[in-house]
């Protein structure tokens, strides 16, 4: 291990390489802690590896070409994640039940995945760039942008750029409450794949030259709010000219029967409020998987249940808890 902390408060690791370590920086239960301007390159596992630690940035450093995690968090709180470039790992950044954290402005290519969450929850990712995430050595050419998994919620995906990946943005295994929105989503494979999940919101996004644009399977996710998605095969007119299509976007692939009733026309370019957000996400996300009920907006704008069934996905039984995103002080 090139750098062991354990039970610290208060570490700085500035303009250092670490280099073929079998991991670069090893850190546990520990607080107040920056790593900047950092190299991490060819270790045996993880580039750094972090548990059970809180208050913790990474910036301007360089995690290239570690077998497993460039960055890896575990049970951590309040990490911050900032402009970073993640290359040729098996993971680029992971989250593993780390909440009220956030990922901005990070490169992430050729890794299996570029970011990846599981069990977290309360996490904000923005303004990444996930590119040619496809890699051979296991699965021919796959790869994912990004990827929020197993049990996590009330996580805000928005201003990222997904592309040239095979799953651009996916979200699987009974994920509850997050919020895919104002992405701009070009030349995957699948633009967003969803699996076994219900009440995520995708909306503002930007689909663009995808092979797939959307892959919905066994989920009942919501595709638009007021407003849905921009796609670019979408082949609606706009008769009345309010910048949504006159018929629905059918999502093109899985079992679910998905439909944006209002796509756009014009790709996404507004900003976006979090707060917004997460006030769609009270508004809408109310799926009842027992219920069997649909979501849907009528002309107005407002929502609607009905409950003619097409078919409803078949849950697996989810025995976490959703963590609602709650107001968040950091205890330092």
């Amino acid at each position: 291990v090139g750098v062991f902390a354990e039970d610290l408060n208060g570490l700085l690791i500035n303009n250092s390489t670490f280099q073929s370590c079998k991991t670069g920086v090893l850190v546990l239960r520990s607080s107040n802690v920056s790593i900047i301007s950092t190299e991490m390159i060819d270790c045996e596992k993880a580039g750094l590896n972090a548990s059970n630690s809180r208050a913790f940035t990474v910036t301007g450093c360089r995690a290239v070409n570690n077998t497993h995690a460039g960055l890896f968090f575990r049970n951590c709180e309040d990490i911050d994640v900032r402009d970073n470039t993640l290359s040729k790992n098996s993971e680029g950044l992971v989250f593993w039940g780390t909440n009220h954290s956030s990922a901005t402005g990070n490169q992430a290519d050729l890794n299996y995945y570029g970011i990846l969450l599981a069990d977290s929850h309360n996490n904000t990712i923005s303004g990444n760039t996930l590119v040619n995430n496809r890699r051979s050595e296991i699965v021919g050419g796959f790869g994912v942008g990004m990827s929020i998994q197993a049990n996590s919620s009330y996580n805000l995906v928005f201003k990222n750029t997904a592309s040239n990946n095979y799953n651009g943005l996916e979200i699987t295994e009974n994920c509850q409450r997050n919020a895919l929105c104002a992405n701009n989503i070009s030349r995957n494979t699948h633009g967003v794949r969803l699996d076994k999940n219900w009440n995520n919101l995708i909306y503002r996004n930007n689909f663009v030259d995808n092979v797939i644009s959307a892959y919905d399977n066994q989920t009942k996710s919501i595709w638009n709010t007021t407003v849905g998605n921009y796609y670019s095969d979408y082949r609606g007119s706009d008769g009345d000219g309010d910048g949504m299509g006159d018929t629905p976007y059918t999502i093109p692939k899985g079992s679910s029967m998905a439909t944006d009733y209002r796509p756009l026309v014009m790709p996404f370019t507004g900003d976006i409020d979090t707060e917004k957000i997460l006030e769609d996400i009270k508004r809408y996300a109310h799926y009842n998987p027992e219920e069997g009920n649909t979501i849907r907006v009528d002309e107005s704008g407002a929502t609607i249940r009905y409950t003619t069934r097409r078919a409803p996905p078949v849950f697996e039984e989810n025995t976490n808890t959703v963590v609602e995103r709650p107001p968040f002080t950091p205890v330092l």
